[in-house]
């Protein structure tokens, strides 16, 4: 085994000194320690503390699996975060979603999260109620018709002409009239438009309530909510004909939180540090490779000649390691600690889904991006099947719902950002295929070429994406 170059000032190094960067030359190349340098933290003091054997404090290729855990362990204990807590002030199951004791006729979606009106005036509450804290939750907009949002109790009765907001234990907003709403109305809110994120919060101490489009308060709405015992507030909503709404209690990041507030179900909070700590190495190792020159990447050409010689041929492992090689190894022990993370809706959005926006050029239309599909690659090469798919149906799905419910601003700057995002995906062979051969296509072709109430403006975006469906789907069996 070849031994590490070391000094007296090595030997007596104290705790407080950086992690050495270990030189071994049958292992380790010059590029790999250039990387393992910049990628990674050195002067992790608890982790030397925490290692009794010094070759362990020695960041290396092959034990960097093990600082890795050390490291991500250590920025979730530094935020202060905890999931073992009990949540107090709420009573219901761990995951949020509408129950099933509706009121008329409703299209659900399979999430119980998405409701559209097939009845004069339908109602549907959440399976979680809250009575002691701040809450919140809100509401995407399919439409921008009568629709009463807001809370109730378990006595409120409604029917086909009583909806939320018309009982006496029952508070709801209506944008479209721009109403507030318990047993008798009074002028209130701003008007809302389809694609509106709607936040319903509640006071329980205070016994208010208030109500927000796109993250501006719209005012108190209610006071003197009554609270004690038997008193405990579901959130819940109705719809006339035709309407629709899609609800977020908390299984993804919300568009517009609010200070104070907590949503009904409790975000990964360890995970998501945790997941964000290992997406910054990736990002950095993605930089890295992407300025490498494809000759740096396991095959060399003589210097003499224009001809490919025998130096073409990658050298044995044990021998010489491309920096190409270097890269993949490290890739596969982040991807390896990232991999069960990403099969969360929650962690997919809030993590993966920033780190691709912030890669993607919306600029890009008819070429692959680079950075985009190495991730992707990436991805397809180390992650269990199950999970890589997994993540890309939420990755879609992510996309899917963002788009639906973008802001309308004059340039489309959302929905264009998210539909060249789509198109860079779908320029991933692999992730194509998948998709393709998937129960999603149908889902995502309808939706994103017919659906929608806001057009984008930029039909070459919309072309493009028609094009890119129909050339893979009639391509598939040809194994693009």
């Amino acid at each position: 085994m070849a031994k590490v170059v070391s000094d007296s000032s090595h030997r007596t190094a104290s705790k407080s000194d950086p992690i050495q960067i270990a030189t071994v030359p049958s292992y380790e190349d010059v590029f790999a320690t250039e990387v393992l340098n910049e990628i990674f933290p050195h002067d992790v003091e608890l982790l030397q503390e925490a290692s009794a054997d010094g070759a362990l404090k020695r960041l290396t290729v092959s034990n960097l699996g093990d600082h890795l855990d050390a490291w991500v362990d250590d920025a979730a204990k530094a935020a202060g975060t905890s999931e073992s807590e009990t949540v107090q002030g709420r009573l219901g199951p761990t995951d949020v979603m509408f129950q099933f004791d509706n009121v008329g006729t409703l299209v659900i979606d399979q999430d119980r999260l998405e409701l559209s009106s097939q009845s004069n005036f339908s109602s549907m509450k959440a399976n979680t109620c809250v009575y002691k804290g701040k809450w919140m939750f809100e509401v995407m907009l399919g439409s921008k018709g009568v629709m009463q949002v807001g809370w109730c109790t378990i006595k409120c009765k409604f029917s086909q002409e009583e909806g939320v907001g018309d009982t006496e234990n029952s508070y709801a907003y209506d944008g479209s009239r721009q109403r507030k709403w318990n047993k008798t109305t009074q002028k209130y809110g701003d008007a809302w438009c389809t694609g509106d994120v709607i936040t319903c919060t509640i006071d329980c101490e205070e016994g208010s309530m208030c109500f927000y489009r796109n993250g501006k308060s719209l005012g108190e709405a209610f006071s003197n909510v009554r609270f004690g015992p038997g008193f405990a507030y579901f959130p819940a909503v109705s719809l006339s004909l035709g309407e629709s709404l899609r609800a977020n209690f908390g299984a993804t990041p919300l568009k517009y939180p609010v200070e104070g507030y907590s949503p009904l179900q409790t975000s990964p909070c360890n995970d998501i540090i945790k997941t964000n700590v290992l997406l910054g190495y990736l990002e950095k190792l993605l930089d890295i490779n992407m300025k490498l020159s494809e000759d740096e990447a396991g095959y060399t050409k003589s210097d003499q000649t224009d001809d490919v010689t025998m130096a073409t041929k990658p050298l044995p492992l044990t021998d010489k390691r491309s920096k190409q090689s270097t890269i993949l190894l490290i890739v596969c022990q982040i991807m390896d600690k990232m991999s069960s993370y990403l099969r969360s809706t929650f962690i997919t959005e809030s993590c993966l889904l920033k780190l691709l926006i912030k890669l993607n050029d919306v600029n890009i239309i008819d070429a692959e991006q680079p950075a985009i599909s190495r991730l992707l690659d990436y991805m397809w090469a180390f992650m269990l099947g199950s999970d890589v798919r997994c993540c890309v149906e939420n990755l879609m799905m992510s996309l899917l719902q963002a788009y639906r419910y973008a802001p309308a601003t004059t340039d489309f700057q959302h929905n264009k950002q998210y539909l060249t995002l789509v198109l860079a995906i779908l320029r991933h062979s692999a992730t194509r295929r998948y998709l393709l051969s998937s129960e999603l296509y149908p889902l995502l072709y309808v939706i994103f070429t017919f659906s929608f109430n806001i057009p984008c403006l930029d039909k070459s975006l919309y072309v493009n994406w028609d094009l890119k469906l129909r050339n893979g789907k009639r391509k598939n069996c040809l194994s693009l």
